[in-house]
Order: structure tokens, then C-alpha cells, then sequence
């Protein structure tokens, strides 16, 4: 799939010329900035749309895309700032590649538009950042929020899929789900060492044992599914952050928008906050301990919405669990695509830090929870 042909696929199905397409980040879907001016009305200004060719498997179930779709027009309703669906000249929420032969022939496509600003991936990590995304993941989470905290640079957004229903999602079984975390088993074959395959099991093993047994415990409800920090956009002060700055500027946060709802479904609010905690302690863009990060992430969710003794109790071992899917579904994924290097992006650094979470996970449930309580 190359750029002229994404390029025709634009001009012919959306009637777009396109100025410039450059490759974003993603995981199994391909995403790209394009700045592209309408056939129509070449003398109007160019505008930038994101172009996201979906993963195969998610590509076979067009209703997704859909429930997709109403997910974001119901959140934008509520007040979250996130991407608008843009239909093709025929009126289609999603369209098919047409390259026979070609490994992406049949795949669906979306052409949605573009948010400005920075993805927090990007820059620094303080503890009063953390808080704060901490207190916005809870914005997800809690149909309890109550928005009082004059001093929180957030914004006003009251549990946006608390009255959201899709018939989609009823029935729904997300493969990354972190409850169907014993499915990695399934694919372990494409982990190298028998250490690291054990380290695994040993996760999924206890995530069985101590976590589903709890599962009457949690809140249940839709979920985002990928609050990472590449789906967050932040600004500071109501302005982008210079790219000089990103690295040291610690200036208050402000959450400007929230991407990819891909990967929503009906799941426990608890582990919507164990994904967000898991790529948490990935980011290299701290000074920070990485196995303290997550404390102040906890403590401005808890500022929000208290957590029960059974989420917090069970946070360590859902955090190995989706830092366990990372490694094996990434090597799965580069087994069956090997030009896709974004599924396996610092191996390294994410096995030494689940042995290091497994490890300690007795004394990281004690910490998380008491700076999450204070």
C-alpha cells in the first residue's frame, strides 16, 4: 500500500487533492496526517483530516466502525472534544481498499478530521500532570463525577458513556479485553525464552486466581479501552506547546482532546484505569521512578472517585496483565506483518519493567494505594 494509491483512494472516494500525507503513530491500524484540498474548490484552504486504514481482523466487522462512529458523536454531545466521522462521496461512514493481490485489498477505511495539539506522550511527565490525567481518566469511569475542583484546568465532562447504548457492543468480545487476558496463552509460541513465556503464564495465572473472582466487586460499564498516552491531546495555558518546551516545560495541563475509540467495549471501570497506568509506566519522558507514576495517576483518579479495597488490590497484577498483552500480542502481530515495527516498540523496556511489577507487587499495592488515599 503505497502513498499513491492512498492518495487515489482519497481523490476518487472523498473527491480530495491531496498536498501532503505523513505516517502517525498506531499499533495494528495505519494512521496518517493528510492536508488535502477539495476537488470542487481547489482555490479553498487546505484542511488536515486523519486517514486511519483499519487492522484486518477489525476490517471483517464493518458494524464496528459504525458503533465506532456513534460512540464519538455521542461523546462530542457530552462535551469531549474527539474526532468527526467524514462520509465518502457516497455517503459511507467507512470505505474498502480496492488493491487485489495486496495484503491490504479489503481493508476498511475512515477519514475523520483533525485535532490540534499535542499528544501528551510528548511531553514532560510531572507528578501535577499525572494527577491530572488521573483525575481525567476518572471522567470516564464514574457517574459519581462531580466537577468542583475550581483549580482543575479540566474539562467539564460528566461521565460520557454513562446513558450510552449500542446493540454492537451488547454482544461485543474484544480480543484485547483485559479479562480475556489468557488468550496471550494462545499466542506464546512468538515469545522467545522459556523465562519470559513463564513470566507470562505466572500473570495469567494469578489474574485468574485473584482478579475474575473479584469481578463482582468492580464497576461495569463502556469503557474507552486505550486511555494511552498517545490518544490524549493537551495544550498549556489554552495554547500548543512549543516543541522546544516539551521536554522541560512543566506549565499546568490542559486536556484538549481524546483520539481512537477503536478500542472501546463494555468491560470494569477499574481496568480502564489499569491500561492507562500500564502505558503510564512506559513513557520515557520523566523524571520519575516509573513504578511511582502510577501512585499520582491513582491519586488524582481517587480525587474523582474513590476506589473500592478490591480495585486497588488488584491494580499491580491488571497492570502485568496489559503490559503481558503488549509483549505478546506485539510479537504476534510483527510474526504476521513483519514491516510493522510499531507493535513492538521497547520490548526491552517493557519486559524489565513487568518483572520488576511482578516482582514488587505486594509493596506497589501498599504505595499506589496510600498516595492514592492521601
Amino acid at each position: 500500500m503505497t502513498d499513491i494509491q492512498l492518495q487515489e483512494f482519497l481523490r476518487d472516494r472523498y473527491g480530495l487533492v491531496v498536498m501532503s500525507m505523513d505516517a502517525l503513530h498506531g499499533f495494528d491500524d495505519h494512521n496518517y496526517h493528510v492536508i488535502a484540498r477539495t476537488q470542487a474548490s481547489v482555490t479553498s484552504p487546505p484542511r488536515s483530516f486523519c486517514l486511519k486504514v483499519i487492522n484486518e481482523e477489525d476490517s471483517r466487522t464493518p458494524d464496528k466502525i459504525l458503533a465506532v462512529n456513534a460512540l464519538m458523536k455521542f461523546s462530542q454531545a457530552a462535551g469531549v472534544s474527539t474526532q468527526s466521522t467524514i462520509s465518502d462521496m457516497d455517503g459511507r461512514e467507512a470505505s474498502r481498499l480496492s488493491c487485489p493481490g495486496e495484503k491490504y485489498d479489503g481493508r476498511l477505511v475512515c477519514l475523520r478530521s483533525w485535532l490540534p495539539g499535542i499528544l501528551l506522550s510528548q511531553v514532560n511527565m510531572t507528578p501535577d500532570r499525572l494527577f491530572r490525567f488521573g483525575q481525567y481518566v476518572a471522567q470516564f469511569s464514574s457517574s459519581l463525577l462531580k466537577s468542583t475542583d475550581k483549580h482543575c484546568r479540566l474539562p467539564v465532562v460528566h461521565c460520557p458513556f454513562q446513558n450510552f447504548r449500542h446493540p454492537f457492543y451488547q454482544k461485543y468480545k474484544f480480543t484485547w479485553r483485559l479479562d480475556n487476558v489468557s488468550d496471550v496463552l494462545n499466542k506464546l509460541w512468538t515469545v522467545s525464552g522459556e523465562t519470559r513465556r513463564e513470566l507470562v503464564r505466572a500473570v495469567v495465572n494469578e489474574f485468574e486466581d485473584q482478579v475474575l473472582p473479584l469481578c463482582g466487586q468492580f464497576t461495569r460499564g463502556q469503557i474507552h479501552g486505550d486511555l494511552n498516552l498517545c490518544n490524549v491531546l493537551v495544550s498549556s495555558g489554552g495554547h500548543s506547546f512549543p516543541s522546544s518546551d516539551r521536554e522541560t516545560d512543566n506549565s499546568p495541563l490542559v486536556i484538549s482532546g481524546l483520539l481512537d475509540f477503536q478500542d472501546s467495549h463494555i468491560s470494569y471501570t477499574v481496568f480502564e484505569l489499569a491500561v492507562a497506568l500500564a502505558h503510564v509506566t512506559l513513557t520515557t519522558r520523566s523524571q520519575l521512578d516509573p513504578l511511582v507514576m502510577p501512585a499520582h495517576v491513582i491519586a488524582g483518579y481517587q480525587s474523582r472517585h474513590a476506589l473500592n479495597w478490591a480495585e486497588l488490590h488488584v491494580l499491580p497484577v491488571c497492570v502485568a496483565a496489559r503490559l503481558s498483552q503488549l509483549l505478546v500480542y506485539g510479537e504476534f502481530y510483527h510474526h504476521k506483518d513483519p514491516d510493522n515495527n510499531s507493535v513492538r516498540e521497547n520490548p526491552e523496556l517493557k519486559w524489565r519493567l513487568l518483572l520488576e511489577i511482578w516482582n514488587k507487587r505486594q509493596q506497589l499495592e501498599l504505595s499506589w494505594g496510600s498516595l492514592g488515599q492521601g
